[in-house]
């Protein structure tokens, strides 16, 4: 177990949440995923463009492995973590949020990402990126299984109508859609996410908060991978956790009135803006999108108390993201 952060920064944020308390867990077939939606999705015309069957697929399956054993991820793990790139007045491309990889051409993040800032705009996605320092990234125990990162224009997006910027407030419906210019190739490495649509699949125990580390400047100088970690392997929190720290990793409530869960403490800013909170089903088969980062706070204040990493939550948007999903498609 890694117990030094300058050793295992490797790593993902492991973090959990009581979400559900029910264990009758109750494993869905291949052909119930593709059938077995929630209540007026069945028939959405954006369906067509997810992969319902092998969404979630070819991920952290190979957690755990290293050669410290520091349980860090490889090239290949978390194949739908995507940087985004933005233009700035000089014309340069400096990447500073992440998203998800829905579709083979459509990409969630914030809002706040999606609407850019001081001059900067969203212009690029890019893929199957591992290491900042080169574009072809390898296994280290196979130096034959690679990914090339990919870099493709945005074509259009559309931003939640629900969202307003309150200065640094996080905002449950800070969620955006980012149709890119053309379909990507997916293969090992760039692979899409799964929605949270299933109603039969249990609320997760476990959620990992993914991060290229973006965080640290506009470019990154090491390993994307080097950044995403889970605070020295995080002991495991849930609803009812009442240490002595502040929750400081946080899913944002999904409707008025509910409270936001606590999904761990720690070290907090460890992650990028747009950066997918992810779950796993049971078997571990498939991942899902559970939530965005809407806020992380400034490095200069990641150590005060009460800051924390806060979530928009996914599920209740998925109607929205599907709507809008068609609708970018029919431009």
């Amino acid at each position: 177990m890694c117990g030094v952060l300058q050793v295992c920064t490797v790593l993902l944020l492991a973090v959990s949440s009581a979400l559900g308390a029910d264990l009758a867990w109750q494993r869905i077939s291949l052909e119930q995923r593709q059938t077995t939606l929630l209540p007026g999705l069945a028939d959405h015309p954006a369906l067509g463009r997810l992969d319902l069957r092998f969404c979630g697929s070819g991920s952290e399956s190979q957690l755990s492995r290293g050669p410290l054993g520091c349980g860090f991820p490889v090239v290949g793990d978390h194949p739908w973590l995507v940087a985004l790139g933005f233009t700035g007045p000089d014309g340069r491309v400096v990447f500073s949020c992440s998203g998800a990889l829905i579709s083979d051409q459509h990409v969630v993040t914030s809002a706040r990402c999606a609407l850019g800032t001081r001059g900067y705009m969203l212009s690029t996605v890019r893929l199957g990126e591992y290491d900042f320092s080169s574009r072809r990234d390898c296994l280290w125990y196979d130096p034959t299984v690679c990914t090339e990162a990919t870099d493709v224009a945005v074509h259009s997006l559309t931003v939640h109508p629900d969202f307003v910027k309150h200065g640094g407030d996080p905002s449950r419906f800070d969620m955006a859609l980012v149709q890119l210019s053309k379909p990507v190739t997916l293969g090992h490495g760039v692979q899409p996410i799964c929605l949270p649509m299933f109603p039969l699949r249990h609320q997760p125990h476990r959620l990992y908060s993914l991060t290229m580390g973006l965080h640290s400047g506009p470019q990154p100088e090491r390993s994307t991978t080097t950044h995403v970690m889970d605070e020295e392997r995080l002991a495991l929190f849930n609803t009812s956790y009442d240490g002595p720290g502040p929750c400081q990793y946080r899913l944002l409530s999904e409707a008025d009135g509910e409270p936001n869960r606590c999904l761990g403490s720690g070290t907090p800013c460890v992650a990028d803006l747009g950066a997918p909170l992810v779950a796993p089903d049971q078997f571990g088969s498939a991942y899902f999108l559970m939530g965005v980062a809407s806020m992380r706070p400034a490095q200069r204040e990641c150590h005060r108390p009460g800051v924390s990493v806060s979530y928009a939550p996914v599920r209740p948007h998925v109607s929205w993201i599907l709507d809008s999903l068609a609708l970018l498609a029919s431009i």
